[in-house]
């Protein structure tokens, strides 16, 4: 499906306008924050079954969150990593990156752990997005009292395997401040 939505409520959906179903648009998705704060450590990006955070259980369907089947993943269909994937691009910036993403997302990409992208890149391989599991850290803790964007994608890929269900899970952007 060549469209990326993202809803704030039940009705209430917005369509991202650059997304053309390729990799090559930069502007899919992005955190901007404010000048007001000073970061404590480098912020991080994964995704969980609901807002309690409960840890993921790697490959087991259908789980006990609304959103785990997502999360979870399938030991068939994912190689037990999420249906759900991310990239993100290395720095923090006040402009758009230059070019779209890289690498190709299959619905078996993930690596345990934290990745991170490099400087001015997107990473070279898209994370599976479960919970502190496997995740992404940006590249490096954001300047104090500087205004910035961290920008990332996300796929979603379904399986024969995964439960079915009205499906929520919750992308979760970590950061402390000091």
């Amino acid at each position: 499906m060549p469209e990326l939505w993202y809803f704030t409520a039940d009705t209430t959906g917005v369509i991202i306008p650059a997304y053309t179903g390729t990799n090559a648009r930069a502007k899919m998705a992005c955190i901007d924050y404010d000048n007001l704060g000073t970061y404590a450590a480098a912020p991080t990006l994964t995704a969980y079954g609901d807002n309690t955070h409960a840890a993921p259980v790697a490959g087991t369907q259908p789980g006990a969150l609304s959103g785990s089947p997502i999360v979870n993943g399938h030991a068939t269909d994912t190689s037990s990593t999420s249906y759900l994937k991310m990239n993100e691009y290395g720095d923090d910036q006040t402009a758009d990156p230059a070019a779209g993403t890289t690498g190709t997302v299959t619905v078996t990409s993930g690596t345990a752990g934290s990745v991170s992208p490099g400087a001015a890149a997107w990473l070279a391989n898209w994370q599976s997005c479960q919970g502190v599991i496997q995740y992404i850290t940006h590249r490096r803790t954001p300047a104090a009292t500087t205004a910035g964007k961290i920008f990332f994608v996300i796929a979603l890929f379904t399986g024969p395997n995964m439960s079915l269900g009205t499906l929520t899970p919750v992308i979760t952007f970590t950061y402390s401040f000091v």
